[in-house]
C-alpha cells in the first residue's frame, strides 16, 4: 500500500533547500513543497515534502485509499506525498493496464488520473472503472489532472465519467480539496 514518498534528485546541491508555496486550503492551512535549489523553474526535482500547518489536515482523508495514475514519476511522488500528508493511503500506477489490475485487486475510495498515459489514456481508464462500478454496484470518484486545459477538454473529461477536472500545473491542495469534497458529498458540480 502506502510507502514513504521520496523523490531522488540526480543533482547534488551545496545550498539549503527552498520551500515554495504550492497551495492554501480553507482556514489558512498552507501547503509548501521543498525543492532542491538550482534546478530551474520548469522542472524541479528533488524531495517533495509537504508541510501542513494545520493538525486537521492529517485527518482530511484519514482511512481512505486513493489511487494515483500518471506516467510522470515526479507527479506521482508529489501527489503521493500530499495525499499521505492528508491521511490517505496511496496506490500508484504509471499506466492504464497497471491501474486497472490494481483497481480490481484493491478498489480505492477515489482515483486521481492523468488523461495522457503513454500508449493509452485516462478515458480508457475511466471507462474501465465505470464498468467495474456498474458490475459491482459501487461508485469510485475520479479526478482528472491534465495538461489539456481547454473548456472542450474539461467537458470531454466530465462527460467520460470524471467527477472533477484540474488543469496542470495544479496545486496539490486543489486535488486534496476536490477529493475531500467528492467523498463528503459536498460537490454537486465538477470543478
Amino acid at each position: 500500500m502506502a510507502a514513504s514518498a521520496r523523490c531522488t534528485s540526480n543533482r547534488t546541491s551545496q545550498t539549503a533547500p527552498k520551500y515554495v508555496s504550492i497551495g492554501r486550503l480553507a482556514n489558512d492551512q498552507h501547503i509548501a513543497a521543498r525543492f532542491e535549489p538550482n534546478q530551474g523553474r520548469r522542472r524541479r526535482r528533488g524531495t517533495a515534502i509537504l508541510l501542513l500547518k494545520a493538525r486537521s489536515m492529517s485527518e482530511l482523508l484519514k482511512n481512505t485509499t486513493i489511487m494515483v495514475i500518471d506516467d510522470d514519476s515526479d507527479t506521482c511522488e508529489l501527489l503521493r506525498t500530499a495525499l499521505e500528508q492528508a491521511g490517505a493511503s496511496v496506490l500508484v500506477a504509471h499506466n492504464v493496464d497497471g491501474a486497472i489490475e490494481t483497481f480490481r485487486r484493491c478498489p480505492p475510495h477515489a482515483v486521481v488520473a492523468d488523461i495522457r498515459l503513454g500508449n493509452s489514456d485516462g478515458y480508457a481508464l475511466i471507462k474501465a472503472i465505470r464498468e467495474h462500478n456498474i458490475e459491482y454496484r459501487g461508485f469510485t470518484p475520479a479526478v482528472a489532472v491534465t495538461g489539456f486545459a481547454s473548456p472542450e477538454d474539461k467537458e470531454r473529461a466530465i462527460a467520460a465519467g470524471f467527477n472533477a477536472y484540474l488543469a496542470k500545473p495544479f496545486e496539490p491542495a486543489a486535488v486534496i480539496s476536490a477529493i475531500a469534497k467528492i467523498l463528503s458529498g459536498r460537490m454537486d458540480l465538477a470543478l
